[in-house]
């Protein structure tokens, strides 16, 4: 077994910005590329997880970025699994320019649902799996840290919105990197020069088609936070700086 998953990517203009660097939104997005491509790496890819009715989900993750990657640039993707840290399946993210420097790291927390429940699936009947779920103990993110709501959130909501088709992914439920669009798109309305070089966001719960989500802000300790409702109920947090 390799103690890494890599491979080569040339950012696309499809997703970059307007400033010709890679979206923010994206950087999740291409977070979970990796996660899909490691995890067929380590022998419980999303074929065989389905074919026993299961699925993996981020349940926290947390991006560091210390440049975000031009139009056409091309860089060194890494992805591994760190281990089994109680519930959670820990997922740690790596990409470097063409001088080797890393530019963007994160680590996920993975939980698995069942297709049909949408319940939890213990890790414990996960990590049967695979003999051994350490490839490589290197860390490039710290642990997303549990997030709690804040006191402060706005009583008005700075977006509403009615969940679309093309937000949902194959597991039936809005995909992880809309959450952090969204956040930014809000954030852009208050501070158009805005741009994160941290970001810790908890998924709570599953949004689906036609649900209609609310994004609140709030300031804490000098960092934006952002609270998802749907039907008052809290289904992300996130906190930026």
């Amino acid at each position: 077994m390799e103690d890494r998953y890599t491979e080569q990517f040339m950012v696309p203009s499809h997703m970059v910005d307007g400033g010709k660097k890679l979206g923010t939104g994206n950087i999740l997005h291409i977070f979970q590329e990796l996660s899909y491509n490691g995890s067929h790496q380590l022998g419980c890819g999303e074929d065989l997880m389905e074919s026993r009715g299961f699925a993996w989900i981020f349940s926290r993750i947390h991006i560091v970025i210390r440049r975000r990657p031009s139009i056409n640039e091309i860089v060194r993707m890494e992805t591994w699994s760190k281990g089994l840290e109680g519930l959670f399946f820990n997922r740690q993210y790596r990409i470097l320019d063409s001088d080797g420097e890393p530019i963007l790291l994160g680590c996920g927390l993975c939980l698995v649902i069942n297709l049909e429940s949408r319940a939890l699936v213990r890790s414990d009947r996960i990590s049967q799996i695979v003999e051994s779920w350490e490839q490589n103990p290197e860390e490039a993110a710290s642990t997303p840290a549990k997030l709690t709501p804040c006191d402060g959130y706005g009583s008005l909501p700075l977006l509403s919105h009615r969940v679309m088709y093309s937000e949902t992914d194959f597991v039936g439920h809005v995909n992880n990197s809309q959450y952090l669009r969204w956040a930014v798109d809000c954030e852009k309305t208050v501070n158009p020069a805005f741009f994160p070089v941290e970001i810790t966001i908890n998924f709570l719960k599953e949004t689906k088609l036609g649900d209609t989500i609310e994004y609140y802000r709030a300031i804490r300790d000098g960092r934006i936070n952002y609270a998802a409702r749907v039907g008052g109920a809290t289904v992300m947090l996130l906190e930026m700086n």
